[in-house]
């Protein structure tokens, strides 16, 4: 039968030596003989635990693949500073950059606190120019959600 085809040996359980991944060099320690087979005929994705330091400055923590796949946005959850009036913002990473370089290309200044810790120390110059409001700045760029 099994000349014939109508049998099939079960696959080879036997453990062989280490797979090293050909795309990132991770290895999988003593594979069975037919993952080593298959894996050797199309590697499969890498799914080892890898943290990534990103231009921002936030740390990934994903698996290699990932790593490996096209940079997206950093969605990071970050507290920062409103342009115009220095309160606390929530929003994602790539949000925040985004409304910093907005806020810098149209050279708006921001307000000062004569004591940091009191939030109704916020001072502003008379005749100063403090840019467009943030949804104005938000509008201009189509990741951020303000």
């Amino acid at each position: 039968q099994l000349v014939l085809g109508l049998f099939e040996l079960p696959p080879c359980v036997e453990e062989v030596g280490d797979y090293f991944h050909p795309q990132c060099n991770h290895v999988t320690k003593a594979p069975k003989c037919h993952e080593r087979q298959a894996w050797e005929a199309h590697p499969p994705r890498c799914r080892e635990k890898v943290s990534q330091t990103r231009s921002c400055g936030c740390c990934a923590h994903l698996e290699c693949w990932e790593m490996m796949q096209t940079p997206t946005k950093c969605m990071s959850a970050v507290q920062t500073q409103r342009p115009r009036c220095t309160h606390v913002l929530s929003l994602r990473c790539h949000e925040a950059a985004a409304l910093k370089s907005l806020w810098e290309s149209e050279a708006g200044l921001s307000a000062s606190r004569t004591d940091a810790a009191d939030p109704h120390s916020l001072t502003v110059k008379y005749g100063e120019s403090y840019g467009p409001c943030e949804s104005v700045l938000a509008s201009r760029h189509a990741a951020c959600s303000l």
